[in-house]
């Protein structure tokens, strides 16, 4: 701290600047010469939010789950957190990009509206894929931003082209959608293609479904199976299903019924209701 704590103190809220109050609160969060209250730290701070204050925001944001600190919500947490990081503090925004890669929108309660002019920066100040990526969410969805599929389509490969493979998968679906002009499954089973090579498990699981069926590339069971293994391995309840019935049918693996109501067993596990139906058809034999 620049001051002393008495220094500090010897001044009253009104007559102290806001860096004096936030260090205030820094005294009271860390108990430095004075009885350790959160409550207090959270008080002091919470006056300096709407005066702009990044670290005041970002100490809010770290008090949440502490014992002696609000109650944890993840949403005012990361409201906390987002109004650091739109101000600058690298530490915030590092969370809040992680946080926003994994999660939607309406599941962190905050006003798309607020987050667009913030990843249009981002994605302005030069390659960040992941801004990219948000903005392409945005306008696909039409939330914070009108609806534009276009502009959605433009972002998503922007970021596609950096290597996210959340942007490929969602340009595969608008190819296979028809959202991004005429339906073009071919295109889409390249954009599979290249996540399958990453590991992604919604990649693996669209590419085995189009090998088995023939949408948007040739029939190739023995390519199908190998790609719904890969998936199926990650949970997919319909990449279950089709492997299912691979062996069932001897359909790019040797015929082997144990094989086939294993796979079938586990989609019905995670109520994938055709994987039961067949599973009905086989013990009624």
């Amino acid at each position: 701290m620049g001051r002393s704590v008495r220094d500090i103190f010897s001044k009253d809220l009104d007559s102290a600047g806001l860096d004096e109050i936030f260090e205030m609160g820094q005294a009271y969060y860390l108990g430095e010469k004075v009885t350790r209250d959160l409550t207090k730290a959270v008080s002091l701070w919470r006056g300096l939010v709407d005066k702009a204050h990044p670290e005041a925001q970002w100490r809010i944001s770290e008090t949440f789950g502490d014992i002696q600190g609000p109650k944890d919500d993840f949403s005012e947490n990361f409201n906390y957190l987002f109004k650091a990081s739109a101000l600058g503090l690298t530490e915030a925004w590092l969370i809040v990009e992680r946080i926003l890669e994994l999660s939607d929108l309406p599941l962190l309660n905050i006003d798309p509206a607020l987050v667009y002019p913030y990843w249009c920066l981002k994605a302005g100040r030069g390659q960040c894929p992941t801004a990219q990526h948000i903005l392409g969410v945005l306008f696909y969805t039409g939330q914070g931003a009108e609806k534009n599929r276009a502009r959605a389509e433009r972002f998503f490969r922007l970021s596609a082209d950096q290597g996210k493979a959340q942007s490929r998968l969602a340009l595969a679906q608008l190819h296979l959608d028809g959202e991004a002009g005429e339906k073009n499954l071919a295109q889409a089973a390249e954009y599979w293609l290249l996540d399958a090579a990453m590991d992604v498990g919604a990649a693996q699981a669209n590419l085995g479904l189009a090998y088995y069926y023939g949408k948007g590339v040739e029939i190739d069971h023995a390519q199908a199976v190998k790609y719904l293994g890969q998936a199926e391995a990650k949970g997919f309840p319909q990449a279950q299903y089709v492997l299912g019935l691979a062996y069932l049918d001897g359909k790019g693996a040797k015929k082997n019924q144990k094989w086939a109501t294993l796979y079938l067993k586990k989609a019905a596990a995670q109520g994938f209701g055709p994987a039961q139906a067949k599973l009905n058809e086989i013990w009624a034999r």
